[in-house]
C-alpha cells in the first residue's frame, strides 16, 4: 500500500498522538499504527461504511478493548454525508451486547429498538468541518450509508 505525504505527516502529529494516548483506556505510549487507506468520494458514489469490530471477541477475551480509531477531514463534511454515531451508547454498553446477543443477529447490531430501551437517539448525524479530526472506539456503532451528496476526503492516518 501507498502511503501519500498527507497521511504520514497527520500520523506524525505530535498532538494527535498525545490525543490517541489520552483516550485509550489503558494510556500506553508505545502504540502501533495500522496504516489505512485515504478516502475519496465523488458525489453519486455509493457509502457504505459500518462497523464489525469482533465484538464478541473483546466481550469474551478482552481482545482489542483498547482499540481507538480516527480520521482527519479534509472537507466541510454535510449532513448528507456524513458519519452517524450512536452517541451515549457507551453507557450501555454491556447491556447492548446481551441485547443484541440474545436476539441472535448475524453481526452486532444497533437498533431502534435498542436505542429505546436506553432512552438514546437511534444514530445521529455528526459531520465534521475542515480539518476536524474524529477519535472513536470502533466497538460502538457508527456508520455512512448512502449516496454522496458531494465531494468528501478523509484521511485515516
Amino acid at each position: 500500500m501507498v502511503h501519500s505525504l498527507v497521511q504520514q505527516l497527520v500520523r506524525q502529529y505530535p498532538v494527535q498522538y498525545v490525543v490517541y494516548v489520552a483516550l485509550r483506556p489503558d494510556h500506553r505510549i508505545a502504540l502501533i499504527s495500522y496504516p489505512c487507506c485515504a478516502m475519496y468520494t465523488l458525489l453519486g458514489e455509493l457509502l457504505v461504511h459500518a462497523y464489525d469490530m469482533g465484538l464478541e471477541q473483546m466481550i469474551t477475551e478482552g481482545k482489542e478493548k483498547n482499540l481507538l480509531q480516527g480520521f482527519v477531514a479534509l472537507d466541510r463534511e454535510h449532513e448528507d454525508n456524513c458519519s452517524s454515531v450512536a452517541i451515549g451508547l457507551y453507557k450501555h454498553f454491556k447491556q447492548w451486547i446481551r441485547r443484541a446477543v440474545e436476539r441472535k443477529s448475524a453481526y452486532l447490531d444497533y437498533t431502534p429498538e435498542d436505542a429505546t430501551a436506553f432512552s438514546l437517539k437511534h444514530y445521529r448525524l455528526a459531520p465534521c468541518q475542515k480539518g476536524d479530526t474524529r477519535f472513536m472506539t470502533p466497538h460502538l456503532p457508527h456508520r455512512q450509508i448512502g449516496m454522496a451528496v458531494q465531494r468528501r476526503h478523509v484521511i485515516y492516518p
